[in-house]
């Protein structure tokens, strides 16, 4: 069958590729998982050879990997994660600071609305088992940096910062998926923590308003310091294999700076940074 595009929207093949980039976003596909090539190719009536030039920008993107008739869902890799929170860091940061003193009061308020409007699924399950609710929940926490920064960030600054936003959305949203299906008291559960960040997300808003720049990186170091800890989960690929306590530690460590150089085993899952005074190195 032939892939024609219409003249009114994207192709069968950029649709396909859409769906198949959200999916490894949002935490449905999971690192290393496989995808057939021809089965994706019927599935949506695409001729095989245009499916494969359209995920070559999924392999650009470092999402998965295509070997013959099979795409490989990338694995997690400490040191870009590293690298994201660091650049998401200063460019948010610095923008905040410029921007408070800028940004309407009633900007405010609609990001303020748009972080009511967010509720957790009915189902409990639903966001570990078929990401339902993370769109939403991405969809929330992207209005709300793109806003605040809106009113100074250049087109190119407004490029940068949604490309380390969708970088970073994989990792968040692996990481709650984690917590929940590791949870197992009210305290630890991605909810309550969920509503912790909503409630900080709050704070940084009610920054914004104090239009004080030394605020806003004071409660803007805080928001960052809220993402490193869901991000940190993601790294844990089953929880389920860890202590309670090694859990505990490893939502407690800090992301490693992204200087060092590091030491991982197949597949990114076993890692260590290799330090001028680590005896092993």
């Amino acid at each position: 069958m032939g892939s024609v595009r219409s003249l009114d929207g994207p192709s069968r093949a950029e649709l396909a590729v859409g769906e198949l980039g959200n999916a490894i976003h949002i935490g449905v596909l999971r690192p290393h998982e496989e995808i057939s090539v021809p089965d994706l190719a019927d599935r949506h009536d695409i001729r095989l050879s245009v499916l494969r030039d359209a995920l070559t920008g999924l392999s650009r993107e470092g999402l998965l990997s295509v070997h013959g008739d099979t795409a490989v869902v990338a694995p997690l890799e400490l040191g870009e994660l590293a690298g994201i929170s660091r650049l998401r860091r200063e460019i948010e940061l610095d923008m905040f600071a410029r921007s408070c003193a800028l940004i309407p009061s009633r900007e405010l308020d609609r990001i303020e609305a748009v972080l009511d409007s967010y509720s957790e699924p009915d189902d409990p399950t639903a966001v570990a088992n078929a990401g339902n609710g993370m769109s939403s929940w991405s969809k929330v926490m992207k209005e709300l940096n793109m806003g605040l920064c809106a009113p100074v960030a250049s087109p190119i600054e407004q490029r940068l910062l949604r490309s380390v936003v969708l970088a970073s959305r994989r990792y968040h949203s692996l990481g709650w998926s984690a917590m929940r299906q590791s949870a197992s008291s009210p305290i630890s559960s991605a909810t309550q923590m969920r509503q912790e960040h909503l409630a900080r997300c709050h704070d940084l808003v009610d920054a914004f308003r104090t239009r004080s720049q030394v605020k806003v990186r004071e409660v803007g170091g805080r928001h960052c310091d809220d993402s490193d800890a869901v991000v940190r989960e993601s790294l844990i690929p089953d929880h389920t294999a860890f202590s309670p306590r090694l859990r505990q530690a490893r939502r407690q460590a800090s992301l490693p700076r992204p200087d060092l150089p590091v030491s991982r085993t197949h597949g990114g899952n076993r890692l260590r940074l290799v330090t001028p005074t680590d005896p092993r190195a």
